[in-house]
């Protein structure tokens, strides 16, 4: 089959677009797909110039679309917002849709609209905007049969936000991880789900007690406990930069130097997790150069300082 100029292909698409303005919302979901499939083929046969010219043409059919009160074609504008990589925007369009779904009285496609919204912020990282709002899904509409589930996700999401905190937000975000466990068990107690969670919370709570005792050891000089803590506190989240940072300086400022070579190795791990140049990959880098140093490893001390010198002299501004 011969390809058909792009003048042509242009004005097949614009009558097709045009024809939905009189078509019912059903139709209108086909036209669109089917103008969808003709912007693609113009993409591939016609080159960007023609390419552009053609979303431009569905981009502002689609626009119009967005003023209407039909859930079923603001959904295939979602969709589209989704595909096109406007996460912020098709999020907030499937808002709009469980609005309208929640004013026709349809309970199970507004969920199905506040669920979508929750799961393109979960898998596009706004992992706090995806916590608020599966919490929030699942709280209000208990006795839905995947509630447990979405509620399952967002302590999921609480747990893996506690280590990104810093020093002082962390205890917050423990205290919502600790909240949602306890709404779990309220509102699910007999979901198969609530026995992850007991075990969870029991988990937490004795994490905690021994992260409080480890920082009072330390704060009260008694190195050996407090690095006993925390190597406690590591085992179960080895992947935690904080815990590890902890332990690190514990054992860099202990006397003995098989502990100064462990401390070494933690952080030069920490420095490879870092991007370079950051504040936290400078600070791991400074504690490298002195470990060196006091390990006696002066070769090895040079080399690394020559290298910082080069690339990062500011690490080297304090000394």
């Amino acid at each position: 089959q011969a390809t058909i100029v792009p003048e042509t292909a242009e004005a097949m698409l614009l009558t097709l677009l045009a024809s939905q303005k009189f078509a019912e919302p059903t139709q209108t979901v086909e036209i669109l797909r089917r103008a969808q499939t003709q912007v693609g083929n113009i993409a591939k046969q016609h080159g960007h110039y023609w390419q552009r010219r053609a979303e431009s043409h569905l981009g502002h059919a689609m626009l119009t679309m967005l003023d209407s009160q039909d859930p079923t074609l603001l959904r295939f504008s979602a969709k589209t917002l989704y595909v096109t990589r406007q996460y912020d925007q098709a999020i907030e369009l499937y808002d709009r849709i469980a609005t309208l779904y929640q004013l026709q009285d349809q309970s199970d496609q507004q969920f199905e609209a506040l669920r979508t919204a929750a799961t393109i912020a979960r898998e596009h990282q706004l992992p706090a905007v995806a916590l608020k709002r599966l919490g929030r899904l699942a709280n209000e509409n208990p006795a839905h049969a995947d509630a447990h589930a979405i509620h399952l996700l967002a302590i999921e999401l609480a747990a893996s936000l506690i280590p990104t905190k810093s020093k002082g937000e962390q205890a917050e975000a423990f205290e919502q991880y600790l909240k949602l466990l306890d709404e779990h068990l309220k509102h699910w107690p007999t979901r198969t789900s609530a026995e992850q969670v007991r075990k969870w919370l029991a988990q937490a709570q004795q994490s905690e007690i021994t992260r409080l005792r480890a920082e009072s050891k330390a704060e009260s000089g008694q190195k050996t406990q407090a690095i006993a803590l925390f190597r406690q506190l590591v085992a179960k989240s080895p992947d935690d930069p904080k815990l590890l940072t902890e332990l690190a300086n514990l054992l860099a400022n202990n006397a003995e130097l098989t502990t100064a070579q462990e401390a070494l190795q933690l952080h030069t791990q920490l420095e490879k997790r870092s991007k370079p140049g950051s504040s936290r990959w400078m600070r791991n880098r400074r504690a490298r150069l002195e470990l060196l140093r006091k390990l006696g490893k002066q070769a090895e001390y040079e080399k690394l300082r020559k290298l910082t010198k080069l690339l990062y002299p500011q690490v080297l501004a304090a000394e």
